[in-house]
């Protein structure tokens, strides 16, 4: 290689001196090695700009005009490549959601031990996440299992693989560099709610009960921090997981129903917590004849309407196209037949607030009207839907009765508890034969004051009014995906917290509760970039 090739043509402008331009390496950046008895380019533009650069002008590089060869024995030079962030493959994640589907289907089939290895091997599948290159799997297993199957126990141990993996979660944070550790209104206010928690468990009498009912509220509710903190795609891939696994529980619960009318089947799922003593079925019975209510894999039709009324609210913020369709239809018929009013309820109060309120275009709202009376028309054409909205709160509804007695009767059971409250572990809050003889109020902000005391109970106050706050500002806004969550938030804090209390009383609701709160306040995770078509 001659000096000639390596020429440079060089135009020389007079420029305003007090423009600033980059420095001069990134001026003419080499695009390859010379041999050592050549200047490298860069050398041969260095004098010539900052002699310029000592008068009121300078010289600016042009392109070459092609980059000559480099000689024989030459390499090229290599940029160096920086840290590779890995997330979940589709095979890592294929892997995960077959081996669950091979449980599940081994527990439904009597093989119990298959069942349990096949759980075992997934939960160290996670702990090996947690010490290796994907921790964020944690995060994606806990929330499908929630969706799924929240009553799951972890063998050995004995508590559910939802409370498990949310515990883990911390291990997993630790191992994400990525991370940046900051506190939101969420995080905080459930901190706050946590800590005045505690001393209203120390003041009580301290039991076995006690202790177990208060850890797993607590690690749920903490919850909120290790996925507030998360990157916006990895959140968004968390709350799309989450979102499978409400899917196919609907899809399961509704075939159910279709060919499992008494209930008969659910004594096979004792995995999911169903007894295999029978009496698993749930009914409506009213004048109109009894009605089977859609249990799933939640065992009680309140909790999985409550988690699947998050997991719709997910759907249409974090999904799009078919996928957003196939989900959404099945969640909403899958709600509607669990017949639990407080959730059928939250629902369409949060279609009906983004219909009147959001900031969306007219044109979304104007569908959204119309899919709203469409499946509304459809859902009361069914005889069980329409029995139980027409029937409720009528003299023979004895839920509704049992709610107003017990609204009445609320002063006088806090009577001399006020500071207090009865207590983690009260035997009618852990108790299933003590809660049938003990008529506590079925609302959270009122149950929270019964088990904790007022204090606590108007930090669980503060803490859903500002949520609410954040949620109406997400509902004015003018994109669909952050007023549906906003206004679903609203929904579920009008009526489903005011008519039932299972987020109080169930870690898995809890849970839900605890996501629903981070993604109140990251709505950042919602855009179309995080999401799946």
């Amino acid at each position: 290689m001659t000096d000639e090739d390596l020429t440079v043509r060089r135009e020389v402008p007079r420029l305003d001196p007090e423009l600033v331009l980059p420095p001069p390496a990134l001026l003419a950046p080499p695009i390859f090695e010379e041999p050592a008895t050549a200047p490298p380019v860069p050398a041969l533009l260095a004098a010539p700009v900052l002699e310029e650069l000592t008068e009121t002008s300078f010289r600016l590089p042009v392109i070459i005009d092609e980059p000559p060869a480099p000689s024989p024995g030459v390499k090229p030079a290599r940029v160096p490549a920086g840290p590779v962030k890995r997330l979940p493959s589709p095979l890592t994640e294929l892997v995960v959601l077959g081996s669950l589907g091979i449980a599940a289907l081994a527990a439904f089939a009597g093989i119990t031990w298959l069942a349990a290895i096949v759980v075992l091997l997934l939960v160290a599948a996670a702990g090996l996440g947690v010490l290796a290159y994907q921790p964020v799997l944690v995060f994606c297993l806990m929330g499908f299992t929630l969706g799924a199957a929240p009553n799951v126990q972890t063998p050995v141990l004995g508590v559910s693989i939802t409370f498990v993996l949310s515990a883990a979660m911390w291990g997993a944070l630790a191992v994400m560099p990525e991370v940046q550790h900051r506190v939101n209104w969420a995080a905080g206010l459930s901190a706050v709610l946590i800590g005045l928690a505690f001393f209203t468990f120390v003041g009580n009498p301290i039991t076995g009960a006690a202790v177990q009912d208060f850890v797993r509220w607590s690690i749920t509710a903490a919850a909120v921090y290790p996925l507030s903190v998360l990157p916006a795609r990895q959140l968004a891939r968390v709350g799309r997981w989450f979102v499978y696994g409400c899917t196919a529980a609907a899809a399961f619960g509704i075939a159910l129903v279709a060919v499992d009318r008494d209930g008969s089947k659910l004594d096979r799922l004792t995995f999911l917590g169903y007894s295999a003593d029978g009496g698993n079925g749930r009914f409506v019975f009213g004048a109109n004849g009894n009605f089977a209510r859609l249990t799933s894999t939640y065992v009680d039709p309140n909790l999985g309407g409550l988690i699947m009324a998050v997991g719709l609210l997910l759907a249409l913020a974090l999904l799009r196209g078919r996928l957003r369709v196939l989900s959404v239809g099945l969640l909403v018929l899958a709600i509607a037949l669990t017949l639990s009013r407080a959730d059928i309820g939250a629902v369409a109060v949060a279609a009906v607030l983004v219909v009147l309120f959001s900031g969306v275009s007219g044109r979304i709202r104007g569908r959204l009207l119309g899919l709203g009376v469409l499946a509304g028309t459809a859902m009361l054409a069914l005889p069980a839907i329409r029995s139980r909205l027409t029937n409720s709160f009528g003299s023979n509804d004895r839920g509704s009765s049992a709610r107003w007695e017990a609204f009445e009767i609320f002063p006088d059971q806090m009577s001399g508890h006020w500071l207090l409250g009865r207590g983690f572990g009260a035997p009618e809050l852990v108790d299933a034969s003590a809660a049938a003889a003990t008529n506590y109020v079925a609302n959270a902000p009122l149950l929270t004051v019964y088990r904790g005391g007022i204090v606590v109970g108007l930090a669980f106050t503060v803490l859903m009014l500002t949520a609410a706050l954040f949620g109406w500002r997400l509902m004015r806004g003018s994109a669909f995906e952050p007023a549906a969550v906003g206004a679903g938030y609203l929904g579920i804090m009008l009526v489903a917290l005011q008519l039932d209390f299972p987020v109080v009383t169930i870690s898995a609701a809890t849970l839900a509760f605890a996501i629903l709160l981070v993604f109140v306040s990251r709505p950042d995770a919602f855009s179309d970039e995080f999401t799946d078509d």
